[in-house]
């Protein structure tokens, strides 16, 4: 009996084993079967991924061309506009320099002018005294324009439209004054000459 007890035994553990190395083998091809479906998509997944790293590679190569590309133009701009700021530079020279030599030309054929009318003016005997008087004015008025005008009085007048101004009221000055001498020299002296 004891035979038949460890033979039945046996045959019940082989049997338990059996059922249990079964229901291992169905779990184990369950789990290879996910695991294989998982790798297949996570193979797909990694051919997704690895076409759009190659894509943006491309994409970058392509933004770093233009970024290059950019660059240079920048540079070349940055050239041109340094070239462009130097010509513009030369020209404001030129200019001031050329509206400096125009002021001073014209402001000694103004004061020649206005030598030749007083020497005409006060050739008459009458009013022959204010010669001297309207050449002193004339003179100051030189001195006052040209020192305020031409000789580093940029903290004093800023821009040419005041220069203009300031030229302007000089000269109305200059002729308010060698009027008022005249006239001054024709009342005073020209009274003793028509009496005598």
């Amino acid at each position: 009996m004891f035979g038949i007890y460890t033979s039945f035994v046996m045959h019940t553990h082989n049997i338990c084993f059996y059922l249990q190395s079964a229901m291992w083998q169905s779990r184990m091809e369950l789990t290879v079967d996910q695991l294989r479906e998982g790798s297949e998509t996570v193979a797909l997944q990694l051919k997704v991924q690895a076409t759009k790293q190659e894509s943006l590679l491309e994409g970058m190569d392509i933004v770093t061309d233009m970024n290059t590309d950019m660059i240079q133009k920048t540079e070349k701009l940055q050239m041109f506009i340094s070239k462009i700021f130097s010509l513009v530079e030369q020209i404001g020279y030129i200019q001031q320099s050329f509206y400096d030599h125009f002021t001073t030309y014209e402001m000694i054929m103004f004061y020649i002018g206005c030598l030749v009318v007083t020497v005409i003016s006060t050739s008459f005997s009458v009013v022959r005294k204010a010669r001297c008087v309207i050449l002193c004015i004339t003179a100051l008025s030189i001195v006052l324009e040209h020192s305020l005008l031409h000789h580093n009085s940029s903290f004093l007048i800023k821009d040419d439209l005041s220069k203009c101004r300031v030229q302007k009221q000089i000269r109305r000055v200059w002729l308010v004054l060698s009027i008022v001498a005249w006239f001054k020299s024709f009342v005073l002296f020209g009274k003793y000459y028509i009496c005598y």
